[in-house]
């Protein structure tokens, strides 16, 4: 079946289920559902993006597709007389679903030929929803780029705070350089005009796939903070496929902040256990749970640092036991090494 022949079929069945919802309010759930497996099937779509980007535009929480360029290009007019800077853009622009591009940036609900007895559905029922990192910094990517467009500084500012907080707490990806692993692969990029060694990470798989396509190894994992640690002076570039956004300085101002806060958990660290402890084990477990993180910050506010004077570690009411039938076995394991060293040292004292 070609894509005129599905797009027709596509577009009777939306105007059959949109003359139902009309009529009645109500809609045949197996209508619904064989309308949702055609849909799938088509292999063309266009949406809305944001002008000059590959980001499809989502406002309040919806995005736009259309089965043909003409129910599109209306759409693009009426937001555009609404001060949006919208584009039609033809997917696929890279492997996967629209919907699942859709999913990607946070999109709630697909309004499909909007304007055109178009019906509105959850977006989740078109592709999983994504409860990650990636998900995360790519809906406020979406949303800062918006905000640029339209020149709202204000809820640009706003935006950009908000990416600048998730990313510091968000992992990447990257390629790793073939003469050292623990670095991404270093390129040439344009920063404010000039050509410059940049390093390129990746909010998710597909934006890392979109921008190496023809490369098959494997991209690394990493916290931001652990990057922008070992590497600080190096120009960072996000999704360059994509939005292309430069890890600015106030993200490195967040760094800076964390590297401090880092060595002073080491030296802390290194005072309760000795030389010979495992200390970098243990600042890892405190570092990585922002609940384990936030218990020893409480600490380090005093002139003397304390561990809690209980039997277990203690985070929010919770004690690793308890935790063991609510959180992942991993962060569990965090707790229990914070649980031995409280108690080797409690030992300790009554030793003393």
């Amino acid at each position: 079946m070609d894509n005129k022949t599905i797009d027709r079929s596509l577009e009777a069945q939306l105007a059959s289920i949109h003359e139902a919802q009309t009529k009645s309010g109500t809609v045949n759930a197996d209508d619904v559902q064989q309308f949702i497996v055609q849909a799938k099937s088509l292999p063309n779509w266009y949406f809305l993006s944001c002008r000059g980007f590959n980001i499809p535009f989502i406002h309040e929480g919806k995005a736009y597709a259309f089965t043909n360029e003409q129910f599109a290009e209306r759409a693009r007019l009426h937001y555009a007389r609404r001060a949006f800077p919208v584009e039609v853009q033809k997917h696929p622009i890279y492997n996967g679903s629209v919907f699942e591009m859709f999913v990607r940036y946070g999109a709630k609900t697909v309004s499909i030929n909007k304007g055109a007895s178009g019906i509105s559905m959850k977006a989740e029922m078109f592709a999983a929803p994504e409860d990650t990192d990636g998900a995360a910094l790519n809906r406020l990517v979406a949303e800062m780029t918006m905000k640029m467009l339209q020149g709202d500084e204000r809820g640009y500012e706003e935006a950009a705070d908000g990416f600048s907080r998730a990313f510091c707490a968000a992992s990447v990806l990257y390629f790793p350089s073939p003469n050292d692993s623990d670095m991404p692969k270093m390129e040439k990029g344009y920063i404010d005009g000039a050509e410059k060694d940049v390093f390129y990470i990746f909010s998710d798989s597909v934006e890392a796939r979109m921008f190496y396509p023809s490369l098959r190894a494997r991209f690394v994992r990493v916290y931001t903070k652990e990057l922008l640690t070992r590497m600080p002076g190096a120009e960072f570039v996000m999704n360059p496929a994509s939005s292309s956004i430069l890890i600015g300085n106030d993200i490195r101002d967040e760094i800076e902040e964390y590297r401090s806060y880092r060595r002073r958990v080491q030296e802390e660290v290194e005072k309760m256990v000795g030389p010979t402890g495992d200390v970098h084990a243990l600042s890892e477990a405190i570092l990585k749970y922002n609940d384990i993180r936030s218990e020893f910050v409480a600490g380090l506010n005093g002139d003397e640092f304390e561990l809690p004077k209980s039997n277990c570690v203690v985070v929010n009411g919770y004690t690793a036991s308890m935790l063991m039938r609510t959180v992942a076995p991993n962060h569990v394991e965090a707790y229990a090494k914070l649980s031995k060293m409280r108690d080797a040292l409690t030992a300790g004292e009554q030793r003393s």
